[in-house]
């Protein structure tokens, strides 16, 4: 590549991360350019993490291409307005960011698809595909030293022995191999959900490293960031259950972090972010109420509390908040429902053979009410102000 002032972002470079976390931290390092010595060490630890370079050519056999010298103002130390061609590559791939993809390109149909001709392999959306796609995630992010903080680096001089079976076990305290055996996790669906929230936990970024070039060990990371390998863990598992048709995925935030919970549609979704992250003296109980609906293997129970947790909160505001927003007659409507269907005082006139569904309408329609009610809240304290 012949080097030049500014980049023109290759539209086949694949990120393996967020597109909003590369856009940060290569912020950062821009940042520390002036006074970092190993800047394009981190660089390049930069792109070898955030891009997939197989089977296509990634950006940092392209920044490889590029000396590290200044683009004008040759043998200088960089400062604010001097970037190196490096340093330079670096701003235009950050600044051009809407251009990366995050999923692989569309793929063109093949002769076989073209002309309807099936086979007999099994379905793409099959369990045991999803584990056996997993573990390869696992596994280029050990390669990438996303484990090493708890496990220590595999290197040829230093082996790092049993770790990871120590802290699995630790953990889930059932002895499982590393690498991770697909034929095990196959046979025992939520020992690997656990097996997936577990080394969610385990997963940190490191920011430098170092090239062990002894016996082509690789790289040995530092300088270790647990919230941005777990944002990028969370990432790509959170791409691969979706991919299969799977509908849990790992919490972003709050109580139920790197933790499975069921998915809805993106409008429930943004209304459960909305109403958890509110600073409400009755949060807490939002949060538990929707920890309760949302939890793997929710039971009938599970979700009657649920929907009782969130009706407590609106009794709370039945006098002060929902009669600013509703009349009398239609408040009471509100608890008409939990009183009638056995949410919340359990007694005999109520409707108890109701299906699972009325409760997760019943759910919906609470939070979306705390919802309402936190809109209120925010309406009176701009009038009192």
């Amino acid at each position: 590549m012949t080097p030049t002032s500014e980049t023109d972002t290759d539209s086949d470079y694949q990120l393996r991360w967020p597109r909003e976390l590369f856009v940060q931290e290569a912020a950062k390092l821009l940042n520390l350019r002036a006074s970092e010595d190993n800047w394009d060490d981190r660089c390049k630890m930069l792109l070898r993490d955030a891009f997939v370079d197989f089977p296509a050519c990634g950006p940092l056999d392209d920044l490889n291409e590029l000396p590290g010298t200044l683009g004008r103002q040759w043998g200088n130390k960089p400062n604010d307005n001097v970037f190196s061609y490096r340093q330079s590559f670096l701003r235009d791939l950050m600044s051009q960011a809407d251009r990366l993809n995050e999923d692989p390109p569309a793929r063109r149909p093949l002769w076989r698809e073209r002309r309807g001709i099936t086979t007999s392999a099994e379905s793409p959306a099959a369990f045991d595909t999803l584990v056996a796609r997993y573990i390869d995630l696992v596994n280029d992010l050990d390669t990438l030293c996303y484990f090493d903080r708890i496990f220590t680096k595999d290197c040829v001089d230093d082996q790092r022995g049993h770790e990871p079976e120590r802290y699995l076990y630790q953990h889930l305290t059932v002895d499982l191999a590393w690498p991770l055996d697909s034929s095990v996790l196959i046979e025992d669906r939520d020992l690997f959900y656990d097996v997936v929230e577990v080394l969610y936990d385990a997963a940190a970024r490191p920011r430098d490293g170092w090239e062990h070039n002894h016996n082509e060990c690789g790289w040995h990371g530092k300088q270790f960031d647990s919230t941005g390998g777990r944002a990028v863990y969370r990432w790509r598992v959170n791409k691969l259950l979706d991919r299969h048709d799977v509908r849990l995925r790992l919490a972003e935030d709050g109580a139920e972090e790197g933790r499975l919970v069921t998915t809805t549609d993106d409008a429930r979704n943004d209304l459960i972010d909305t109403t958890t992250s509110r600073t409400t003296p009755s949060v807490d109980r939002v949060q538990h109420g929707v920890e309760q609906f949302r939890r793997r293997g929710v039971t009938r129970n599970d979700k009657r509390a649920a929907a009782r947790s969130l009706a407590d909160v609106l009794e709370s505001r039945r006098k002060n908040v929902l009669a600013d927003a509703l009349d009398k007659t239609h408040a009471g409507e509100l608890f008409h429902i939990a009183n009638k269907f056995d949410i919340r005082h359990h007694t005999e006139d109520q409707k108890a053979d109701y299906p699972d569904y009325y409760l997760d309408w019943i759910f919906w329609l609470y939070l979306a009410t705390i919802e309402l009610t936190n809109n209120v809240i925010d309406d009176q304290q701009r009038g009192e102000d």
